[in-house]
């Protein structure tokens, strides 16, 4: 079980959960298929926005990084990802800001 923020947790708890646990549904009740989802919603709200859409795996890298950003610890955010491994979760998802290397060394350059 992951736990949600909650703002989340208001809208899921409108929604009717699934015999297997949370799902979002599609309008026919079924289970929302996301690779169907990002082209006909997603894609053409960043488009409409100017932005790119680079797919699921870079939303799970930006949640990823942004979680270590805030400190979360390496193995919270490898469940919250539900990888099996968190050494997946270290070398493919969390990726450090260039202003936090350079603040790291900055703080180095004063011990």
């Amino acid at each position: 079980m992951i736990p949600v923020i909650a703002p989340l947790r208001g809208r899921l708890d409108a929604i009717k959960p699934f015999k297997s646990g949370w799902r979002f549904p599609n309008r026919c009740g079924d289970v929302l298929d996301l690779d169907n989802f990002a082209p006909r919603i997603i894609k053409p709200l960043l488009k409409k926005a100017g932005l790119p859409w680079y797919g699921w795996q870079a939303y799970c890298r930006g949640l990823a990084s942004n979680l270590k950003a805030l400190g979360i610890d390496d193995m919270v955010i490898q469940r919250v990802l539900r990888h099996s491994d968190v050494s997946t979760t270290q070398r493919n998802y969390i990726h450090i800001r260039d202003e936090k290397m350079h603040d790291a060394m900055l703080q180095l350059a004063h011990v």
